[in-house]
């Protein structure tokens, strides 16, 4: 761990779907307390200011404000940053010596490079002692880099599921009724099919699903197979059935491009399906 601040750090991580986030902090400093005890919980009147890179301001108001019920002496100082450009922005602070945020957030495509930078607390360790039989079993990879340390406590449980249109699954496919579609829809060659007989009824205009991208989040999410073995990726074991659904849609034209939802526009009204987390519904 680097020396280079005089801080204790600690990364609180956002997966999403994933996000991530982190903290690398003093906590907050309190001018009559030179240590901080972990012990038991920090008293209400509580006092410092705490700094955050993130790139949702909703999401920093929300979560910011729910600390505050609790400590309402804590400040906090955000920055917004692209989400993309996270890493490179921690990477290039240790490199200058320049000061990093408190509270640092990361998106889960680059969560393991994040993990491997010297800047964190080691949670499991002296004097947090936090164990993963404290999180749920799926989250428990998400927290870790490749010592095994804890480097962040996953916030988002995540759960995802798929959200359509109403108007226009009942105008190509017959039915806006969610068992209905379930019985329809039981598997991605069905997706395919029925993608490929809503691309002929309107001529071209409406999908089934948003983009390719989307097909990535979701099966490799489901995906079990350990990435690495013996500091080897087999690639077909891992991304072989993935890449394959992806081409299949693709080729099918059952998806509008490459993209994924959140970056399309809401008001293009000829996507029928879409991944849905907890925050997205506010985008359809």
């Amino acid at each position: 761990m680097s020396k280079k601040w005089n801080k204790k750090r600690i990364l609180f991580v956002c997966a999403c779907i994933l996000s991530i986030f982190s903290v690398h902090s003093d906590a907050v400093e309190n001018s009559d307390t030179a240590e901080i005890s972990y012990d038991e919980p920090l008293p209400e009147n509580y006092e410092g200011t705490l700094t955050m890179w993130g790139w949702d301001k909703e999401y920093y108001t929300t979560i910011t404000q729910a600390f505050q019920e609790k400590y309402p002496n804590v400040k906090f100082e955000y920055v917004d940053v692209e989400g993309s450009n996270l890493l490179q922005k921690y990477e290039i602070a240790l490199i200058s010596g320049k000061e990093l945020p408190d509270i640092a957030w990361a998106m889960i495509d680059y969560r393991g490079r994040m993990f491997e930078l010297d800047m964190w607390e080691t949670l499991n360790k002296e004097p947090y002692h936090m164990s993963l039989d404290q999180v749920y079993e799926y989250v428990q990879p998400k927290m870790v880099n490749s010592k095994g340390d804890i480097c962040g406590i996953e916030q988002s449980l995540s759960p995802v599921g798929l959200m359509y249109r109403k108007d226009l699954a009942r105008k190509y496919l017959g039915t806006d009724e969610p068992q209905k579609l379930e019985e329809m829809l039981k598997d991605w060659d069905s997706f395919i099919e029925k993608g490929r007989q809503v691309q002929k009824e309107s001529d071209g205009e409406v999908y089934i699903l948003f983009g390719s991208n989307d097909v990535l989040q979701i099966v490799q999410s489901q995906q079990t197979e350990v990435w690495t073995e013996a500091e080897t990726i087999d690639a077909e074991k891992t991304f072989g059935r993935t890449l394959e659904l992806m081409c299949r849609f693709r080729d099918e034209k059952t998806v509008d491009g490459m993209g994924a939802y959140w970056s399309q526009t809401s008001d293009e009204k000829k996507h029928i399906f879409t991944p849905c987390t907890l925050w997205s519904v506010k985008l359809m």
